[in-house]
């Protein structure tokens, strides 16, 4: 068992590209729904705080398997949260 590992700060990020956000980790089978939450898979125990004023995600890495190293996590998230914006308009069209 782990603790908190670490934090991924995105400045940025509208509403409409958390929303691609939360359905996009959804297919990659990571529960994220609301502003605010954790959620859990495979051991891998991620926390989110979306502020949609400051347009700020802040994801935490609250727990690792002992076969999953941190960076491979940190490194997943990230990809996850850079695809979806370049992929996503900052506005919904």
């Amino acid at each position: 068992m782990g603790h908190q590992i670490s934090s991924l700060v995105f400045n940025g990020l509208t509403e409409n590209q958390f929303n691609a956000l939360m359905t996009e980790a959804h297919n990659q089978g990571l529960a994220i729904s609301g502003y605010t939450g954790s959620t859990e898979t495979h051991g891998v125990e991620v926390g989110w705080l979306y502020d949609s004023l400051k347009q700020v995600l802040t994801l935490n890495i609250l727990n690792t398997p002992f076969f999953i190293s941190e960076e491979t996590v940190s490194n997943k998230l990230d990809k996850l949260v850079q695809g979806v914006l370049a992929s996503t308009p900052k506005d919904s069209v």
